[in-house]
């Protein structure tokens, strides 16, 4: 499922992101995952929150940060 799906009729209050990658939506007080390449990001690396963000159509941005959330799939949390 995409980001744009999943957040389809629910209010995304912050996303958590690493230097320049998202890489969590929390919607209320539940924070989702996304799937993204996280194979870069080092041990002790600061995990920063903010609510200060924008989407315009399918483009999620905060400051230098954006996301195509038609494009980026949630992680799954279904067992296999």
């Amino acid at each position: 499922m995409t980001a744009k799906e999943f957040l389809s009729g629910k209010t995304l209050t912050a996303i958590e992101f690493i230097e320049d990658l998202t890489i969590n939506l929390v919607v209320d007080k539940a924070v989702y995952g996304l799937s993204v390449d996280t194979s870069s990001i080092t041990a002790g690396t600061k995990l920063t929150r903010t609510e200060e963000f924008e989407i315009d159509g399918d483009t999620l941005t905060s400051g230098d940060i954006t996301l195509d959330l038609s494009e980026t799939d949630m992680l799954s949390s279904k067992k296999q």
